[in-house]
């Protein structure tokens, strides 16, 4: 019995984890690079690794209050002059503080 239960909400979970990426990726918004260009200027000079620029771009474009990444390119301190940038956990060990 308890095995099945386990499967159960395993399986439960999963289902939830999915609709929530559904529901994420349908707010997902292409945007044309005119509508940008300008943040992505501001994040070639913050920035060292060429294919983290847009990503670094989009966070300034849209304004976030943090960005949460394990990527090391983004740990610097130009780029942290302008936006939070922080681990998964640093980012609920802060939230958890407040």
């Amino acid at each position: 019995m308890a095995k099945k239960k386990l499967k159960y909400l395993g399986e439960r979970s999963l289902e939830i984890a999915l609709l929530e990426i559904d529901r994420a990726l349908c707010d997902i918004e292409i945007l044309p690079g005119e509508r940008y260009r300008e943040k992505l200027a501001i994040a070639k000079e913050l920035i060292t690794h060429k294919k983290d620029t847009p990503i670094l771009a989009a966070a300034l474009y849209a304004n976030v209050d943090y960005l949460l990444t394990g990527d090391s390119h983004f740990f610097t301190d130009k780029v942290k002059t302008v936006i939070k940038v922080r681990t998964t956990r640093e980012f609920f060990d802060e939230i958890e503080k407040a």
